[in-house]
């Protein structure tokens, strides 16, 4: 009798995409406490990952087009010209990026090391679930910088919907994101556009 044929081998199961990253898109409002001066601005906001977009609701320079694009990876910020032609990239420092991870628009990296102590997991914010956070980044003296409050949602992959930032000169920073939700939106929205002309380096 001819010899059976050997079944195929398996075929091995292709390897799982990697999940997205976390996005959101929300009304932002962020309040200066100084003293007696208060003052506020508001935006709205889209966060994919650590590329984020902010449409600020008052005018600002008329030479560009009111959105700021923001790479925290890259560490650049982008925004476009008026006449829509050409982008202006500009390179985010060391300062304005750890000011970015306390106020909750860029998250920060798992080798970066972070204080976090869970205060309270059973608190809301605007409608959401949340767990109240103090946060902060250890130096190598061992102290603890810029420590700040956060309010982590749980239903949106704990990414905060309130940050309280009581800052060293006595003044407050207290950030709100309303209105936050999970929702897909166009990648487009947070990336410059390709074939764009930039101008980097400033």
């Amino acid at each position: 009798m001819p010899a059976a044929e050997a079944a195929p081998a398996a075929e091995a199961p292709a390897p799982a995409a990697p999940a997205p990253p976390p996005g959101m898109q929300a009304r932002v409002t962020v309040t200066d406490i100084a003293g007696d001066e208060v003052t506020r601005h508001s935006f709205a906001y889209y966060k994919l990952g650590n590329q984020v977009r902010m449409e600020p609701d008052e005018s600002g320079d008329p030479r560009f087009t009111p959105e700021t694009l923001y790479d925290y990876d890259e560490r650049f910020s982008y925004r476009n010209l008026a006449d829509d032609v050409i982008t202006f990239a500009y390179r985010i420092s060391l300062q304005e990026r750890v000011l970015a991870q306390v106020e909750g628009f860029m998250t920060t990296p798992p080798e970066e090391p972070v204080y976090r102590l869970e205060v309270n997991p059973k608190v809301t914010f605007d409608g959401h679930p949340c767990t109240l956070v103090l946060a902060g980044f250890p130096s190598l003296d061992g102290r603890i910088h810029a420590l700040h409050w956060v309010w982590e949602a749980q239903d949106l992959d704990g990414l905060p919907v309130k940050v309280v930032f009581p800052r060293g000169d006595g003044s407050i920073e207290i950030v709100e994101y309303r209105q936050a939700t999970a929702a897909p939106f166009d990648p487009a929205l947070v990336s410059v556009p390709e074939g764009r002309p930039i101008m980097t380096g400033l």
